[in-house]
């Protein structure tokens, strides 16, 4: 026998403390459950019947819809895609000549799967390339980047978009997500100038500063870790 205090130290309650894994203990616990089922016999066959129908539907769904809608989409891709390469935009937009389903179509009719999100990105590339920002914003915050080289370019391309709609201080938010959504020697060292430049332009000579040196000692052989020293000395700063 043991005892365990409650909340009052005045008073002592005395309790039998059986180890958990104890025979008593899984005794209790099948008994209880076995017990519960022989009761109510007819509410178990529903919860284990509704179980079974919900694991058909979800194979159902999986093996019937989803996976042919995702192999459609991505044959339908390519087309669309092809005109993006070319710089194309409208019809990868709205679809090559023809009849080919260009990115729009493809969101529409298969947003769901991995190809359609994949869409969504080319469609606000495609709309920053034709100046139309606002509808660039809205397919880039629906995209769902779920690996590093997507984040930076999304974030990267938002802040192109508020950029050129003279909205400085979010431009300014999105290159910084841009210059920390990863460690590409590419991307990272571009979007980190960016950081810098438009935290000069607002003023944060401070933080500019120290995105120019941080770029040096990570990227000195990219073309922004190169110019680095030039960008440092218009701040008025030094390598050192």
């Amino acid at each position: 026998m043991a005892t365990r205090k409650t909340g009052n130290e005045a008073h002592v309650q005395e309790e039998i403390v059986t180890p958990v894994g104890s025979n008593t203990s899984s005794r209790f616990s099948f008994d209880t459950i076995k017990d519960w089922i022989e009761d109510n016999q007819q509410i178990a066959m529903y919860i284990g019947g509704g179980l079974i129908a919900l694991v058909a539907l979800w194979f159902g769904y999986k093996k019937l819809i989803a996976e042919p809608n995702a192999a459609e989409a991505m044959g339908q891709m390519f087309y669309a895609e092809r005109a993006f390469e070319r710089d194309s935009f409208d019809a990868a937009l709205n679809g090559p000549a023809g009849g080919f389903a260009g990115f729009l179509k493809i969101i529409d009719e298969y947003g769901s799967t991995p190809s359609g999100n994949m869409a969504r990105y080319y469609a606000g590339a495609s709309y920053l390339n034709l100046n139309k920002y606002d509808e660039a914003i809205q397919m880039l915050e629906d995209f769902d980047a779920d690996e590093p080289v997507f984040a930076t370019m999304k974030n990267g391309m938002l802040g192109d978009a508020y950029s050129e709609k003279k909205d400085n201080s979010t431009a300014l938010s999105y290159y910084k997500k841009a210059a920390n959504s990863g460690d590409n020697t590419f991307l990272t060292p571009y979007y980190m100038k960016k950081y810098a430049l438009f935290s000069e332009l607002q003023g944060d000579k401070e933080t500019a500063t120290k995105v120019f040196k941080d770029l040096f000692a990570r990227y000195p052989d990219s073309p922004e870790g190169k110019n680095a020293e030039r960008n440092l000395a218009k701040l008025g700063a030094t390598l050192d």
